[in-house]
């Protein structure tokens, strides 16, 4: 599902416009980024967790095979509720 079909799809379940739930999705992406950024958490419980996780520096090789640092960074990570898990 690309974003024009949910967004049509959450027109549809709330009953709505399709520029009131492109709005909802673009508040709704916006509140993420922003909490992730600044390494928050978003729980909802019977959907999932999203969540950072701190990549630590690594020692490795580049593409053309010469040594290199790796720098620390995080990553976004997702999981899935239990109750999704269950019905997977």
């Amino acid at each position: 599902m690309d974003k024009l079909e949910l967004i049509k799809t959450i027109a549809e379940k709330m009953d709505t416009t399709q520029i009131e739930s492109k709005k909802f999705l673009d508040a709704l992406s916006e509140i993420f980024q922003e909490t992730i950024i600044n390494n928050g958490e978003i729980s909802v419980p019977g959907f999932g967790k999203l969540y950072t996780v701190p990549i630590p520096e690594k020692n490795g090789f580049d593409l053309n095979g010469n040594p290199t640092i790796f720098k620390k960074t995080k990553r976004a990570v997702f999981r899935v509720s239990q109750a999704w898990k269950t019905k997977l």
